[in-house]
């Protein structure tokens, strides 16, 4: 518990971020710490905060968002809540919370459920027009980076994704891989094909796919995938679904793009396909949910943006900080390690004091930033 003990100083904390994108300058820094023997990954929220003092997070908030009876648009329970203030110019209060609670409700193996059920309840708000589609995924966006987290599973708290589940979260900066095998007729073997989408934030703040390569080079209208930059349109939820719990592999399809207008009816899909996984894409035409399926010889993957040593490049989900150097052949030396994680919408360093190699471990996150320079 050493890294609580460094905790103990106490300053009154009132953190601002606002869903347009502008957010104030951030005190403190990431932290890689021990609890037990897990590594824990401590957001700059923390930094000075009392162990037993939740954090109160305010979100500003258009009166243009707002429902006209806003009687019903508080959420939340013992460790999270969402409350409006009206007094004055409109804004949404986060509580997230304390240390103390972090662990305790982290031991007894509760934390994960309680979390999930905020975000479902913020869903809820949603629907009942609390607040719109846009703005709910942005606090959503927010709190999942504003919790600590055991480090290997940074990815599931930010993108809803785990190894085995069978489904992520996408969100702007990722990028979508398909590659297929595809028969030619003059060939003895298949050749590949890869084309490449950006997931971007389109009109309306709505998600986006945009080609950025294809292998062998064509145009966009010869790709077998051309439509997922036409179809997947005014969606603000996306989610790939991958063969593992949701797709077993014996169905004849190999993965799932769903888009829908609200958390909630990705959840409702998500429930549909737990329970009926054959089914596939949801039976009839929805205005507010287009689905894609992949069918044969074709994998879907999903790559996160990060920049190492001043050059962007895409990693794998669950690639580490360590596989970043074996790809290039550089050893790094812990002591020359640096590392900014993003925080909203800002860079954050990473304090690696004390993690020793156990920093080269860490699961990178989309937007990372590593350098790491051998010195002469």
């Amino acid at each position: 518990m050493l890294w609580v003990a460094r905790l103990l100083v106490f300053i009154s904390m009132l953190w601002t971020f606002g869903l347009c994108g502008c957010a104030p300058r951030i005190e403190g820094k990431y932290q890689l710490r021990k609890l037990k023997s897990d590594w824990v990954v401590v957001p700059p929220l923390y930094w000075k905060q009392a162990l037993d003092k939740p954090l109160k997070v305010r979100v500003p908030i258009s009166e243009k968002s707002l429902a006209p009876a806003a009687d019903d648009c508080s959420v939340g329970g013992a460790l999270f809540r969402l409350s409006l203030t009206r007094r004055g110019s409109p804004k949404w209060t986060a509580t997230l919370p304390s240390l103390t609670a972090w662990q305790s409700t982290i031991l007894s193996g509760s934390f994960s459920r309680q979390f999930d059920n905020f975000l479902d309840q913020i869903g809820r708000l949603e629907s009942n027009g609390c607040i719109p589609a846009r703005a709910a995924g942005d606090l959503e966006e927010a709190i999942r980076q504003s919790i600590p987290v055991h480090a290997r599973d940074t990815l599931y708290y930010r993108y809803n994704w785990s190894p085995g589940a069978g489904f992520i979260d996408l969100l702007p900066g990722m990028r979508l891989k398909i590659e297929r095998a595809e028969l030619i007729s003059s060939a003895r073997t298949p050749d590949t094909s890869v084309a490449y989408y950006d997931i971007t934030r389109g009109v309306g703040h709505a998600i986006h796919f945009r080609l950025a390569a294809a292998k062998p080079q064509r145009a966009a209208r010869d790709l077998p995938d051309w439509r997922l930059a036409s179809e997947v349109q005014g969606m603000f939820f996306a989610q790939l679904f991958l063969s593992g719990e949701h797709v077993p592999n014996n169905l004849r399809y190999t993965a799932l793009l769903v888009g829908t207008s609200s958390r909630e009816q990705m959840q409702e899909v998500e429930a549909a396909l737990q329970a009926r996984p054959q089914g596939g894409c949801p039976d009839g035409p929805n205005p507010q949910l287009r689905c894609i399926t992949f069918r044969g010889s074709v994998s879907v993957s999903v790559q996160l943006p990060v920049t190492v040593n001043g050059r962007r490049v895409f990693v794998g989900l669950d690639d580490t900080v360590q596989r970043l150097f074996d790809e290039s052949g550089h050893r790094c030396q812990v002591p020359f390690l640096k590392m900014q994680r993003r925080f909203l919408n800002h860079l954050v360093a990473v304090d690696f004091d004390g993690a020793g190699e156990s920093a080269l471990d860490l699961p990178l996150a989309g937007g990372d930033r590593v350098t790491c320079h051998t010195p002469p």
